[in-house]
């Protein structure tokens, strides 16, 4: 079992990924109280206790899911997948005792906690759509097929665990405003920096579970950021030959080496190797901007100057990632703007308000 990529309570699901499981008969007993979606690209089910209207927006979702995954990895599934959505904890915890045997204590305390999970041996996406306030159900719909789908693709073989969430992650689609890709990439590579997760120790599931409770939400970060390293100097399609490469009975890090021309280990390095940096973007009536530097709760000096006598000099602490998060604009005059900090530099424009 190992955790996948999702949001906790309102802004926060975490999804799993399990490689075991009681296998089940779709159209079973355990089944029958669930009421079917009209979803052509795969077989859909629901609880009654949702009303009408949110189950009338579900068949769009997830054939719109369906069909991107299909169309970012240029095939169709193998085997049409199954998807049952839950309305609440409580009906996600009784299909996790009537569906996969968990005991009631351990479906009740994995449905508090968990959004989604993947069954391997059945080929099912389970879903609670109470978990995912403001994450949405296509993003997690999104990254669970892409699990089902990077499955298929290598016929099954062995892949390393930062791979298949890092893909996954990578894959979904979030609501605009709601994901700033370059401060999830600082968070990723923050993780490498520091050693809080490796290659080694996230190679395999079991790996991956072992690491997930200390790092939690950013250890998604950190793998993503290490896939976007690899489809930097692969592209995509390069990606794909790996998956097409291991299907064929080539290792991993073999596929790599032989697409890309350097070692996983060259990999891991070029993760590791970052030096302090500053990101912005519009926020309102002025801009937020991150600060990372590497070196956790150390005080960085700060100055933001623009053309004008305007300048602002300061000191913040890092955080537990050696990052800061600020905001800048809403009382200083209209124009651009440099903020600069432990040798990193970014422009901050508040001509917009």
């Amino acid at each position: 079992m190992t955790w996948t990529r999702g949001a906790r309570a309102a802004a926060l699901l975490v999804a799993v990924l399990v490689t075991g499981g009681a296998a089940f008969v779709w159209f079973g007993r355990e089944l029958s109280d669930l009421r079917a979606v009209p979803a052509s690209g795969a077989d859909a089910r629901v609880d009654r206790a949702l009303g009408d209207a949110d189950y009338a927006r579900l068949q769009p979702k997830i054939e719109g899911s369906v069909s991107y995954v299909e169309e970012l990895f240029e095939r169709k599934f193998t085997v049409r997948p199954k998807i049952l959505l839950f309305a609440t904890r409580a009906s996600f915890a009784e299909g996790l005792t009537d569906i996969f045997d968990y005991s009631e204590g351990s479906a009740s305390l994995f449905a508090t906690h968990n959004g989604g999970m993947f069954d391997r041996a059945s080929a099912t996406i389970m879903v609670s759509l109470e978990s995912l306030g403001s994450y949405g159900v296509t993003p997690v719909l999104e990254h669970e097929l892409t699990h089902h789908m990077v499955r298929e693709a290598s016929a099954m073989r062995d892949l390393p665990a930062w791979f298949e969430e890092g893909i996954a992650s990578l894959a979904e689609r979030r609501q605009p405003g709601s994901y700033w890709a370059e401060q999830e990439a600082l968070t990723g590579r923050a993780i490498a920096v520091l050693g809080r997760a490796t290659f080694a120790q996230t190679e395999t599931l079991v790996g991956w579970h072992s690491v997930s409770p200390r790092v939690g939400q950013s250890l998604y970060s950190y793998a993503a950021e290490a896939v976007a390293l690899m489809r930097s100097r692969i592209e995509w399609r390069g990606v794909l030959r790996l998956l097409e490469a291991v299907s064929k009975g080539q290792s991993f890090a073999e596929a790599y080496r032989i697409g890309s021309g350097e070692t996983v280990s060259a990999l891991e390095a070029r993760l590791l190797a970052v030096e302090a940096a500053i990101i912005a973007r519009p926020k309102g009536e002025g801009v937020e901007w991150t600060l990372s530097t590497g070196k956790p709760r150390e005080p960085a000096e700060v100055t933001i100057a623009g053309t004008s006598t305007y300048t602002l000099r300061f000191t913040v602490t890092t955080d537990d990632l050696g990052m800061y998060r600020g905001t800048f604009g809403s009382t200083a005059p209209p124009g651009t703007y440099i903020v600069s900090a432990s040798g990193a530099r970014a422009e901050l424009s508040t001509d917009s308000r």
